[in-house]
């Protein structure tokens, strides 16, 4: 009997594994721009879902890394930042997002620096520094390493934004692998309870809809399509508004 269970495991497999390598891409550019502002630590933060909370995509700190904490924006220094745009640095912060993130890490954070990860105005997350090391260890943040830091917030939001595009694809090649499965009659091959479903498997498949009809419009069009975007992602809008038009 032709062995499809294998061979859909291979494109899960291999679709999770770009993903991780991807995530390996962000880490090694935080250790550049942790390195050039002599940081002992760096995280990348982004939003959840409904962008009040914020949690750590990947950081130099293992235990941070393989974290599912979040925490609120309000309240927060990172979460003022991903909510201004602006960048800050404090001496010895106290705040309870703080104290917990320093009992998750293990770290007692003396000297903290968190700028936005911005492109185009729109805010993908928020990149943080924590402490520093060598000679600077004393130290605090300046306002020279803050203009530093920021420079590389734009190299982050590539990396942020390359990111975001493989872990669509992975995510919709593993939905497509575990339909495949079920039209087989084998057992899926995804782990992810998401791309189980057909509702899922469907928004995913929107994303990808959406990002080929963009790719293919002029610039000028990219920008109408960009302001609607913005637009209706600031007020709720329900399936039963959209019910009488055709897309």
């Amino acid at each position: 009997m032709p062995d499809y269970e294998t061979a859909l495991g291979r494109i899960h497999d291999h679709s999770d594994a770009i993903v991780q390598d991807t995530r390996g891409i962000l880490r090694e550019i935080i250790k550049d721009a942790c390195k050039a502002i002599s940081a002992a630590e760096g995280s990348i933060l982004i939003p959840t879902s409904s962008r009040e909370k914020l949690k750590f995509l990947v950081s130099l700190n293992p235990k941070l890394d393989d974290s599912d904490y979040t925490f609120d924006c309000d309240g927060s220094v990172s979460g003022f930042v991903f909510n201004t745009s602006q960048a800050i640095a404090k001496i010895r912060p106290e705040n309870d997002a703080v104290n917990k993130v320093d009992d998750l890490a293990k770290v007692d954070t003396e000297f903290l620096l968190a700028i936005p990860i911005v492109d185009e105005d729109r805010i993908y997350g928020v990149a943080t520094f924590v402490n520093r090391v060598g000679d600077l260890s004393e130290t605090p943040f300046s306002a020279e390493d803050m203009m530093t830091a920021q420079t590389f917030g734009e190299i982050y939001a590539t990396g942020l934004k390359f990111y975001q595009q493989v872990e669509l694809s992975a995510e919709l090649a593993r939905a497509d692998a575990a339909e495949n499965a079920q039209d087989f009659g084998i057992c899926e091959v995804s782990e992810d309870g998401d791309v189980r479903c057909d509702d899922g498997r469907e928004n995913l498949r929107i994303s990808a809809r959406i990002a080929d009809i963009v790719s293919g419009l002029e610039p000028t069009e990219r920008r109408l399509i960009l302001g609607i975007a913005g637009l209706v992602s600031h007020h709720s809008l329900s399936e039963g508004d959209l019910t009488d038009h055709e897309f």
